[in-house]
């Protein structure tokens, strides 16, 4: 990535935000995330049932269906609180480690890629309402835990807190590069669209662009993380869930799904995101 490029989005966002109240972009990243999910968490929870029960289109549509729209939303508040907070670091710890260490680390690139990685550490710790969102979606548990807090007291008290934190290794992987691929096409996207700031439209295609390239990229993780985080109270083995994911074939399923559900969801959340900053500038 270009020097101007890095320092152009970081200039841009240092404006929005007044740069001495960086707190600000943790408000707008808080905004993002909730945005994100309230929109399409159906189509989340479709994806993660045909990974989940290896099932193809049509049959996860007809079982969904079964189940009736009262279960629709069953488990949405794991993931609205995760995204919510996820989007919060993001955003906002991403832009302020940047800023910081901007006379420490004068390459951008370098700046770039630590920036990415502090913020994905930090998001990797609340990976238990990540965790427990897979368990609640998945149909097979849906006797044995009513919600986000019954699941969570249950699992902790008979299994630990270790149980909670299970798969943590590829969740990190996940955040690390996921936010290294955001930023740099985000700021590449910027360089691009120079002239056109602020408008909505722009920044929708901009988080669409940037956010389903990053996840159909890195889809073979989440499904790795999935099915890893399907299993209660088992023994955990990397080696023995990748070569399951590799003999059934299931690295690529619900692909469209994710990559449709992206494109809406990280549109949405950019221009949140944006939208949030302009407004939270104009606070005196």
């Amino acid at each position: 990535m270009s020097k101007p490029a890095v320092v152009q989005t970081c200039q841009r966002e240092a404006v929005l935000t007044k740069k001495d109240v960086p707190g600000k972009e943790y408000l707008a990243g808080l905004f993002s995330g909730f945005m994100s999910v309230a929109v399409t968490y159906p189509m989340t929870k479709f994806n993660y049932r045909q990974i989940l029960d290896r099932t193809s289109f049509k049959d996860t549509l007809l079982k969904m269906y079964s189940e009736g729209h009262s279960l629709l939303f069953r488990g949405i508040l794991p993931p609205l609180l995760h995204k919510s907070i996820q989007m919060t670091i993001m955003f906002g710890t991403y832009s302020q480690v940047h800023r910081n260490l901007e006379k420490l680390i004068p390459n951008q690139r370098y700046n770039q890629i630590l920036s990415s990685v502090i913020a994905a550490s930090v998001e990797s710790s609340i990976m238990p309402f990540e965790r427990v969102q897979t368990v609640l979606i998945y149909s097979n548990y849906n006797k044995n835990y009513k919600n986000m807090f019954d699941a969570f007291v249950k699992i902790q008290k008979k299994h630990g807190t270790k149980e909670l934190y299970r798969g943590y290794t590829v969740i990190w992987i996940r955040n690390s590069s996921s936010n290294l691929c955001f930023f740099f096409l985000r700021d590449k996207f910027h360089e691009i669209t120079v002239n056109y700031n602020n408008l909505p439209l722009l920044e929708f295609i901009g988080g669409a662009f940037c956010g389903t390239t990053m996840s159909m990229v890195f889809y073979p993780i989440k499904v790795l993380k999935t099915a890893i985080h399907k299993e209660v109270g088992t023994s955990i083995s990397y080696t023995r869930t990748l070569m399951e994911v590799y003999r059934e074939k299931i690295y690529f399923r619900g692909w469209m799904m994710n990559g449709f559900k992206s494109l809406v969801s990280w549109g949405v959340s950019l221009q949140s995101y944006e939208f949030a900053l302009r407004l939270l500038s104009n606070i005196k």
